[in-house]
């Protein structure tokens, strides 16, 4: 295989186009992603809930474990 060199502009501009063309015609990973982040978000405040003493609602945690708000 050939070595070849690019600039790093040139090699962004590849990463974002490809990026773009996999995000076009695979919408379901961002959205995908999205939903992860959000779950991991509110796990993490419940967590944070936890450690500062404050109660947490059972029936969140709930919610959370079994997807509700999918």
């Amino acid at each position: 295989m050939e070595t070849i060199q690019i600039t790093r502009e040139e090699l962004e501009n590849i990463i974002t186009e490809k990026v773009l063309q996999i995000l076009s015609n695979e919408p379901e990973i961002l959205q995908e992603a999205i939903h992860e982040a959000i779950e991991d978000i509110c796990l993490s405040n419940a967590i944070d809930e936890g450690k500062s003493g404050e109660d947490v609602d059972p029936a969140d945690i709930k919610k959370l474990s079994s997807g509700a708000g999918d």
